[in-house]
């Protein structure tokens, strides 16, 4: 549809809607890359996607009402349409993607506090609530806007087993496992080997041995390892070692 008058603005629907894709390619990139303080809180970037989608939407519509009054200039093309419903889908996507990894992420939590573990979204926390959370974390949930970075076992807890690391698994970016006196076993230590992220990881007095570390070779990230008490071996250490030359394994 085409209106035509005396006044053209500089913009068009094209461009607008263009623009509209490239602050989505960037705000995934930011989130990807960490390139700006509201970064740290991953919903922050969905959130403004969706902001975005919705302020053009309102733009436009509000600049075709104008249009039909003033008689302005309004033309827009089956491609501009195409590529603003592709935006939408894009920003819809990514809530709908955001949202149901902090439904995970939560029902993960759940069943770790079941087992008698800690659980923190920061190093230096010691709990899960964070004080006066803003009115937005309030209403999506804290697991919507943060990750979990660390899971612990309690003091002379012995409940937490295997089966509990399958739902640790889940939370791909978790940087600290602390197990101690936990009832992981070899076996379990494959949900571990799904962390790709993990820098700390502790398994003092278990009964694991030189095959359970096996799993752990390819945590390339891992800096830190403590194996007190375990059944490992130092043959068993030192092939890990090897696999991993960056990571201080502490016996």
């Amino acid at each position: 549809m085409t209106t035509t008058g005396s006044r053209s603005p500089r913009l068009t629907p094209d461009r607008i809607v263009i623009a509209l894709l490239a602050v989505e390619a960037f705000l995934l990139l930011s989130q990807w890359f960490r390139w700006f303080t509201f970064n740290q809180n991953k919903g922050w970037a969905v959130l403004i996607a969706v902001a975005a989608v919705a302020l053009t939407l309102l733009s436009l519509s509000l600049w075709f009402v104008g249009a039909l009054i003033f008689r302005w200039r309004f033309q827009y093309s089956l491609r501009s349409l195409l590529l603003l419903t592709a935006a939408a889908a894009i920003a819809c996507s990514w809530l709908t993607t955001a949202i149901e990894q902090a439904r995970r992420q939560r029902e993960a939590i759940a069943a770790i506090l079941k087992a008698r573990a800690g659980v923190f979204y920061d190093l230096s926390e010691a709990r899960i609530v964070t004080p006066s959370p803003p009115p937005l974390e309030t209403l999506l949930g804290t697991d919507f806007f943060r990750d979990v970075a660390g899971v612990q076992n309690h003091k002379h807890s012995t409940r937490f087993a295997d089966a509990d690391l399958e739902r640790v698994a889940e939370l791909k970016s978790l940087l600290s496992l602390r197990l101690r006196c936990s009832r992981v076993t070899d076996d379990g230590l494959k949900y571990v080997a799904r962390l790709p992220q993990l820098t700390e990881l502790s398994l003092s007095d278990t009964s694991i041995t030189d095959a359970g570390l096996e799993h752990l070779t390819g945590l390339s990230r891992l800096k830190y390892l403590t194996l007190s008490r375990t059944n490992v071996t130092d043959a068993g250490a030192k092939r890990l070692q090897e696999a991993l030359p960056k990571c201080t394994i502490i016996r």
